[in-house]
């Protein structure tokens, strides 16, 4: 069925997703062109994120905003290609993800104008845990971010920044 939406030029598509295997998305889905919206949602069962294979060729030429909602990545080497290879992202949102054996979330995007990033809530382990969060786009708008205080954040070139909303989750535990 992906097929036949990706054949009827569809422009937005939302995902919501149980599975309990791995998704890869299908090559008819990332190479079409009319796609510019892409919300994939693994958020129907409680307190597990759904596993995305993310393609491993270039594709989503005219996506422009992508939204994930507990998707746990696999790969930070790949994810950092996926985004740098959207040629035309602008918004990315990512809440209640996790990523897996990641040292490094690196996003690098010239394109991308909004950015949230929500690491509180419902999930556990969190996300983000034991990962630092490196920045580089330089026309970057606005930075939506919630989750650990303890989090390493590397930032270049966000002279385009004019709104910021910060949210440090502070665990009252550790005192």
């Amino acid at each position: 069925w992906l097929s036949a939406v990706a054949q009827r030029n569809v422009q937005v598509l939302d995902l919501d997703i149980i599975s309990e295997e791995p998704i890869k998305l299908p090559l008819c889905l990332v190479t079409c062109e009319s796609l510019v919206s892409l919300k994939l949602d693994f958020g129907k069962k409680v307190y597990h994120q759904g596993v995305l294979e993310l393609p491993t060729c270039a594709g989503f030429t005219r996506l422009k905003s992508l939204d994930l909602q507990k998707v746990e990545l696999l790969d930070s080497n790949l994810f950092r290609k996926f985004i740098s290879s959207c040629p035309l992202l602008e918004n990315l949102n990512m809440a209640a993800c996790f990523f897996r054996d990641f040292k490094i979330l690196d996003i690098s995007a010239t394109s991308l104008k909004h950015l949230t990033i929500d690491d509180v809530g419902f999930c556990e382990p969190k996300g983000l845990a034991n990962c630092e969060v490196k920045l580089a786009c330089p026309n970057l708008l606005s930075l939506k971010f919630s989750g650990s205080a303890e989090l390493e954040f590397s930032f270049e070139g966000l002279k385009s920044l004019k709104k910021a909303y910060i949210y440090l989750d502070i665990d009252g535990d550790d005192d």
